[in-house]
């Protein structure tokens, strides 16, 4: 979670870390993947389709599944598991080169997608051991106590603080994220202070955990949304929500090292 004091509403930005990216729109630092003959005959079949070139790479990325280059020509770059698509997915992925915004062709691919995310490598992260207890809040007594009222005990994900960031003026700051692939969710550590309300501290970590059980969506764009409308509306259902977002508007300055107005 996210917060930017230009925001009226303080508002809440998808992390890289939180989710799957499905689609980029130019080249990542990805590592192809040796697999020449069946990129000739998928870009053979998608250039017949596309009606102009295309070329393909395969890649073994974690994140990005779907990347293309436009110019006068597309280069695609797939994760291998398009190496044995259907032909209904890459006739999907065709009109997508075509047409990004094309809903039934991203809702296609990225069912897809999902229906092999076991082919897609776990990030290879370093193990850190987990911090809960605090100067002035326990992490691990908010957790349990909110996934006891709110999600009768569904979230499985574990919870720590994050690393103290030293004194540095900052134009926004990132409350929490949900790392899914190593199961963690991060608190940042400026919310152990004792002018935070607790009702605060909880309103971040409910938002956190729902990011744990609500699946991201993919907009009529190809983006992947995460705080979708039935995102919002769960999120609503926090008993202090209203509270925590005028407090969050009114105090943000603090966090950002500056003197409010």
């Amino acid at each position: 979670m996210e917060a930017d004091r230009h925001q009226g509403r303080a508002g809440v930005l998808a992390q890289k870390s939180r989710q799957l990216e499905i689609f980029a729109n130019s080249s990542p630092a990805d590592k192809p993947t040796e697999n020449p003959e069946v990129a000739k005959r998928v870009a053979s079949y998608l250039s017949s389709r596309c009606r102009r070139p295309v070329r393909v790479v395969f890649t073994d990325n974690t994140s990005t599944m779907i990347t293309v280059k436009r110019e006068s020509d597309y280069t695609v770059r797939l994760h291998h598991m398009f190496s044995d698509a259907p032909s209904g997915v890459l006739n999907a992925l065709a009109v997508y080169l075509k047409w990004p915004r094309h809903r039934a062709s991203n809702e296609k691919l990225s069912r897809y997608i999902k229906a092999n995310g076991s082919l897609i490598k776990p990030a290879r992260r370093r193990a850190r051991e987990l911090t809960t207890r605090g100067e002035h809040f326990d992490l691990k007594a908010v957790y349990e106590k909110l996934n006891a009222r709110y999600f009768n005990g569904e979230v499985t994900d574990e919870i720590t603080w994050g690393r103290p960031l030293r004194g540095r003026r900052r134009r926004s700051i990132r409350f929490g994220c949900v790392d899914h692939e190593a199961g963690v969710i991060r608190i940042n550590h400026s919310l152990d202070a004792p002018f935070v309300p607790e009702f605060f501290l909880e309103y971040i970590v409910y938002h956190e955990m729902l990011h744990c059980l609500v699946e991201t969506r993919l907009s009529q764009g190809g983006r992947t949304l995460s705080h979708h409308s039935d995102f919002k509306r769960r999120e609503r259902q926090f008993e202090h929500y209203r509270d925590a977002v005028k407090w969050q508007n009114e105090n943000l300055h603090r966090f950002l090292g500056k003197r409010g107005r």
